[in-house]
This record gives C-alpha cells, sequence and structure tokens, in this order.
C-alpha cells in the first residue's frame, strides 16, 4: 500500500471503551484545547479514511454522527475492542487508535500504511517500544485474538509472535520530546499538555 489514497479501504476504528479510572470521567469526551479529546481523531482521521467507527459501550458518543460498535467481550481492555473492530469490518486492513492519543499525525498513518504487504499486523515502535494503538490491523489476526481472550489473556503483546508482524521504527521522524504517542490518562496531563 504506497499510496495514501489507498487508505480509503481502509476502516479506522477509534477506541473509546476505556474506563477512564485515571481521570476519573470517561477520557474521550473530555475537553483539550477547546474541544472533546475524541475530536482531535475524529478531525485527523476522517480527511484519511472513508469510514471512521468508534469502539465504544457509551452511548453518549452517537452524537458525533459516528458508527458506534460496541464490545463483543466485555471488560477485556482495548483488545477485546480490537477484536470487536475487526470482527464488524467489512474491509480487510483496519486502523485502531486509541481516544486518548490527540497528538497522532497523518505523517505517522501515511508512514505506518506504506509498509502494509502481506502481513497480519503493522505497529510502530518509537524509542524501542511498540504502540500497539496506533497500528494497522488485518482482519486475519481474528483467530489469534479470539484465542487469547477466551483464554483469559487480554495482552495485546501477546499476540505478537503468534502474527506476521511488521514493525516501523519512527523515531527519526520527530524532533527529541515530540512524541506523538503520548497518551493523556488524567487531568493533570491535560493540563500539562496544553503548556508544551
Amino acid at each position: 500500500m504506497d499510496k495514501m489514497n489507498s487508505l480509503t479501504s481502509v476502516t479506522a476504528f477509534i477506541l473509546a471503551g476505556g474506563k477512564s479510572s485515571r481521570m476519573g470521567e470517561d477520557k474521550g469526551l473530555m475537553i483539550f484545547d477547546g474541544k472533546h479529546l475524541i475530536v482531535h481523531l475524529i478531525d485527523l482521521l476522517k480527511p484519511i479514511f472513508k469510514d471512521v467507527q468508534i469502539i465504544t459501550n457509551n452511548e453518549e458518543y452517537s452524537k458525533f454522527e459516528l458508527t458506534i460498535r460496541k464490545d463483543i467481550i466485555k471488560n477485556k481492555g482495548p483488545l477485546a475492542g480490537i477484536y470487536a473492530g475487526l470482527t464488524y469490518s467489512e474491509t480487510p486492513w483496519n486502523y485502531f487508535v486509541a481516544c486518548d492519543m490527540p497528538f497522532i499525525s497523518a505523517k505517522v498513518i501515511e508512514y505506518l500504511a506504506n509498509s502494509i504487504k502481506d502481513d497480519d499486523l503493522v505497529i510502530p515502535f518509537y524509542q524501542q517500544y511498540p504502540e500497539p494503538l496506533c497500528a494497522f490491523y488485518n482482519i486475519s489476526c481474528l483467530p489469534v485474538i479470539e484465542k487469547q481472550l477466551t483464554n483469559g489473556d487480554n495482552k495485546i503483546q501477546n499476540i505478537f509472535p503468534l502474527l506476521k508482524l511488521v514493525t516501523v521504527e519512527v523515531t527519526e521522524l520527530f524532533l527529541p520530546k515530540q512524541n506523538p504517542f503520548r497518551n493523556l490518562n488524567t487531568k493533570e496531563d491535560l493540563h500539562n499538555s496544553l503548556k508544551q
């Protein structure tokens, strides 16, 4: 996949199913820099992908006028959200991103998309750490994820050895301290990020 416009054949899912225990309320609905946290991602993804959907069990997200998909397997974290998205998807490739990562850029998405070939999963590495909540998953991942969840294992990284995985080093694309994958987990994070 070597052209950005080929992403119109990819479904994008925003994961907004977390309990947000550290934030104290639903993270995606918090106001950051003048708009709901999730809207930063909606505004980024809609020009890139033909279909953007939200994985959530909170009906309040329906106000953003996107397709809402609920978890099929409850209370199993982001891996269950990815499982739900892949189950509902009508496209082979699917992009997943967490709702609390407003600094993701089109540059990251395009760079990852250019690495898509005949694999199961394309995932960025930033400063030697994988970022599975900003990655492309093929529906071929479904049986592996389903088995993991059925076995009570909801750790995303445990599926890596079982799939054809492409890792994309993206650290060089950004200046030091310009981490596009940093997420906002607390109200202090929201406040501090505005000052940067």
